[in-house]
């Protein structure tokens, strides 16, 4: 018995397992219109097998669009719960509104009850009509190297530019082989390439195409000859699930005319611990991972990870992050500029790996960001049936909000054709991407887009944009993403900064910082090595340093819709000052000890003049000082009080002025008498040679008597008035 049936089936899977598509009753409907028809086969045909392949396995084609079954029902069923076999089946479909027009192919897929199993596609060629006739409006944009117009063989392909087709607005995208294409209703339309900062090398700024027929060939060619940043960057990462690996990749193209080098530097959290990436990083230290390229020509692009860069992902609950900085340089090894991206995640055990997500992220529950700041967002998706997707379709409406004229596709995981209407409806589609399913490869069954786009304008205080998209794999039903929020506000992000007058500055002294941030409500100041070590002040004043070193300085802003951290790393440099300053007194004179860069001494806090040698004469009692200072510009003193000058005391007494002194050369003696007599000055030298010896008439009176001992070296002298009554000595300090 079980012989007998196996040779039934045998029979009815050898021989009526496919078959031309008949008719399909109604054959035409306008756009945006529901309804049921009836498809005949040309023989009666296996549809299913249980499990069921599913009810779209009856589509309508054109091109690349595809319009799948709300639902469809077999006349006829055999061998419940094994075969679906009919002839004929009911068909409802919903229209689209915003296809082509034209004429659509009618697909049946049946199957021939082998394991594996295998299908076959019955078509019926233009079996089904949409309004009538429609075409293709088609081209490539290239860089053009050497401007000539021609696509040449050092002519690279342009992906993600922007053609616009007028007068009905719509919008397509150049694919990673920088081509476009756009079907649209029979009509006369232009088709122009948003140039952005290119300029266009070929003859035809735009094309005037009539629909029918389709048209090809209408390329752009751009250069840009200016040498700047004109790079693509951004890191992608699947969704990030509890204890598991968490994967991503960074991307780096080169759109600029020239060669590039540089580094990628990856600072991640350390609760998600590095695992393994291709190609290795070529610096690991701590949490930053560095990557190094070289030459990356015009049109080339960098993959780091090949396919991914894995993580060892933490328990739920915990929130991961990175930040990638991109230097690039040219061949001369000047820097172009900086790319940056960011990431910030909380993980979780329950996943949807189809998913959609904004950044930035915004503040609160309301997801708040300042008014015009651009939204990127990535739509991710994955494979989790059990097998293969040939093909992917996302459906994204635009919020009424946003800027279509700024959408600027960022990248993707795989080739992908991009159309948008005049309304915001853009089309994804991944056109033979043969994503794996996550039973036989998780990783590769992943997939995304990444896009970026503007605020309007003038928009009211608070905006909510919101943001939902759909995901078809092949021919099942769409898969309905989260819908993304985004609340824009006049609130603005705080941004850290700070000032100082200097931040060199020598031991034991001062320092003080000045808020320079904005939109901040609460500070956080950190001073390592200083006093004192924190502050919660906008302005925390003077904070004093006494150790010698290099310092940081940190300081985080924050207010309702995040913070910013600025840390300037070894921001103070704490130079030494002089030690051992010591100062003694050898009669008038005041010496200091030997060592340093310079000297400065002062009478009753004034600084006296001419006065920077490491001695000093002191002509007068009084309080004196010294300042000294090192190479570093530092400088230490000490105060020498009640200094007592036998000099000053001669004069007191005595009634003699020996001035200037101290002296370069030529000095005076002046002093007063009553009465006439004879005297000597007699001048020696600190060892007591005698090195002057003048006799003088001292008259009644005032008496001055000039000397001009120029030819005497530099020192200390003593200088002797000898008369018949006494002797008086006075000091005389000889400079240069």
């Amino acid at each position: 018995m079980k012989k007998q049936l196996l040779i039934v089936i045998f029979i009815l899977v050898s021989f009526c397992t496919y078959g031309q598509v008949s008719s399909i009753v109604p054959n035409s409907a306008s756009k945006g219109t529901t309804l049921r028809t009836v498809i005949t086969m040309a023989q009666n045909v296996l549809l299913w097998s249980s499990p069921p392949m599913g009810a779209t396995d009856v589509y309508l084609q054109q091109g690349s669009t595809i319009i799948y079954v709300d639902a469809f029902d077999p006349a006829v069923n055999i061998y419940p719960g094994w075969f679906q076999y009919s002839d004929s089946m009911y068909v409802d479909w919903t229209i689209p509104a915003n296809i082509p027009s034209g004429s659509y192919d009618v697909h049946v897929l049946t199957y021939d009850g082998s394991f594996p199993p295998s299908y076959f596609d019955n078509i019926l060629a233009s079996g089904f009509l949409i309004n009538g006739a429609a075409g293709t409006i088609e081209g490539d944009v290239f860089f053009d190297y050497n401007q000539n117009g021609l696509r040449d063989g050092n002519d690279y392909a342009l992906r993600n530019q922007r053609v616009q087709l007028n007068p009905v607005n719509f919008t397509t995208y150049t694919n990673s082989s920088g081509h476009y294409s756009a079907y649209l209703d029979s009509g006369n339309y232009t088709a122009s390439l948003i140039l952005g900062s290119y300029t266009l090398t070929t003859a035809n700024p735009s094309y005037n195409v009539t629909l029918p027929p389709s048209s090809t060939g209408n390329d752009f060619g751009v250069y840009n000859a200016s040498v700047g940043l004109s790079q693509s960057f951004y890191a992608w990462h699947h969704p990030m699930r509890c204890n598991a690996l968490g994967y991503t990749y960074i991307y780096q193209g080169n759109y600029s005319p020239i060669p590039v080098n540089g580094s990628i530097t990856m600072i991640h959290s350390n609760n998600m611990p590095f695992n393994a990436s291709i190609p290795p990083p070529d610096v690991i230290s701590g949490d930053t991972l560095v990557w190094y390229y070289n030459n990356l020509l015009p049109g080339q692009a960098l993959h780091i990870g090949n396919p991914y860069i894995t993580f060892n992902n933490p328990p739920a609950g915990q929130t991961i992050w990175w930040a990638i900085y991109d230097s690039v340089f040219d061949n001369s090894n000047t820097l172009l500029g900086v790319l940056r991206d960011t990431f910030s995640f909380a993980v979780s055990c329950a996943v949807d790996p189809n998913d959609k997500l904004v950044s930035p992220q915004g503040a609160t529950a309301q997801h708040y960001v300042p008014m015009n700041s651009p939204l990127t967002f990535t739509i991710n998706f994955q494979n989790t049936g059990n097998d293969t997707a040939f093909n992917v379709v996302i459906l994204d409406t635009l919020d009424f909000d946003l800027d279509l004229s700024t959408f600027e596709v960022l990248g993707s995981s795989d080739p992908v054709n991009i159309q948008m209407d005049a309304n915001g409806a853009i089309q994804f589609r991944f056109d033979n991407i043969l994503l794996p399913d996550s039973n036989i490869d998780e990783p590769g069954s992943h997939g995304m887009v990444i896009y970026k786009i503007n605020p309007k304008a003038g928009l009211t205080d608070p905006t909510q944009i919101t943001n939902t998209a759909h995901i078809v794999f092949d021919f099942n039903g769409a898969i309905v993403t989260n819908t993304s929020l985004t609340t824009l506000s006049n609130l603005q992000y705080p941004s850290a900064s700070f000032n100082v007058a200097d931040p060199t500055i020598c031991q034991n002294s001062c320092i003080v910082f000045n808020d320079q941030s904005s939109s901040g409500t609460t500070y956080s100041w950190s001073f390592p090595g200083g006093n004192p070590a924190s502050s919660s002040n906008a302005n925390p004043g003077a904070v004093c340093y006494n150790t010698v070193g290099q310092f940081d300085v940190q300081l985080i802003v924050s207010n309702p819709l995040g913070s910013d951290t600025l840390t300037q790393i070894q921001y103070v440099n704490v130079s030494s000052s002089p030690a051992g300053l010591n100062v003694t007194q050898s009669g008038d004179t005041l010496w200091a000890n030997a060592g340093y860069d310079s000297y400065q001494w002062f009478y009753e806090n004034d600084s006296i003049q001419g006065a920077t040698g490491q001695y000093y004469v002191a002509p007068i009692s009084g309080d004196y000082g010294i300042v000294v200072a090192n190479l570093n510009g530092c400088t230490s003193g000490v105060n020498i009080p009640n200094v007592i000058s036998a000099i000053s005391e001669m004069i007191d007494s005595k009634g003699i002025l020996l001035y200037p002194n101290p002296t370069s050369g030529e000095f005076e003696i002046s002093f007063s008498a009553f009465g006439k007599t004879n005297a000597r000055i007699v001048v020696t030298n600190s060892t007591g040679q005698t090195v002057s010896d003048k006799s003088i008439v001292v008259n009644s009176g005032i008496n001055k008597i000039k000397f001009d001992e120029s030819i005497l070296t530099e020192g200390i002298y003593s200088v002797q008035i000898i008369s018949t009554e006494q002797t008086i000595t006075k000091q005389l300090l000889k400079t240069k």
